[in-house]
Formats: structure tokens, C-alpha cells, sequence
């Protein structure tokens, strides 16, 4: 098992009150999200941020650049970044797959 693996099933999962949303399900998105990303393109790393009660996101690093920001409620938020770090596109996707391939379409590999 690869130590980005390892990191990431070793997140823990915030305990806040019910009212904040569901932290488990929250988490365990984030997580499914993160782990296909860096088992399908292992230019990715990942890091969660707990922002603050109830705000949890995960920052993905392209080559140690962050390169977007996920965030999950009812279905994915991602907002990924250009070189100068700046907003570019926000992408809404409620299927796992479909925005790994969205993000990793977004930045291909450099020949």
C-alpha cells in the first residue's frame, strides 16, 4: 500500500453536531474521491483541511502546486486553479469517476 494511500485512509473524521451536515458521509466522500485520484494519476497528492466546524475540504497538489480544492455537501465541488494560483473553474459532479477524469483531463501530462 502507497504511503498517499495510507495518509489518506488515515483522515479522521470531524465530530460536530448533526446540524453541520453528516461528517461521516463527508469524509468517507472525500476520501473515495482522493484515493481514485492518486491511484490513477500519481502526479496528484492530496491534504484535508479542516477549515473550521462543519467546513472540511481537500487540497490537491499537482508537482507540490495546489491545483484545485474539493468539497463535498450533497454532490462534488471542485475549483481548480491556474499557475498563479487563481480560481479558473468551478465543476460540479455528483459521480466519483466522472470528476477524476474531469480533473485529470484539466491538467495532462506534460510530455
Amino acid at each position: 500500500m502507497s504511503a498517499k494511500v495510507d495518509k489518506i485512509q488515515s483522515w479522521p473524521t470531524p465530530q460536530w453536531h448533526p446540524d453541520w451536515g453528516d461528517a461521516e458521509l463527508e469524509m468517507r466522500s472525500l476520501k473515495e474521491f482522493s484515493l481514485q485520484l492518486v491511484a490513477r494519476d500519481e502526479r496528484f497528492d492530496v491534504e484535508i483541511n479542516h477549515i473550521d466546524v462543519g467546513y472540511v475540504r481537500v487540497e490537491i497538489f499537482l508537482q507540490q502546486r495546489r491545483c484545485a480544492e474539493l468539497w463535498y455537501t450533497d454532490a462534488y465541488l471542485l475549483y481548480h486553479f491556474d499557475s498563479d494560483g487563481q480560481e479558473e473553474k468551478e465543476m460540479h459532479f455528483a459521480d466519483v469517476n466522472e470528476g477524476v477524469q474531469l480533473l485529470i483531463a484539466t491538467f495532462p501530462a506534460i510530455q
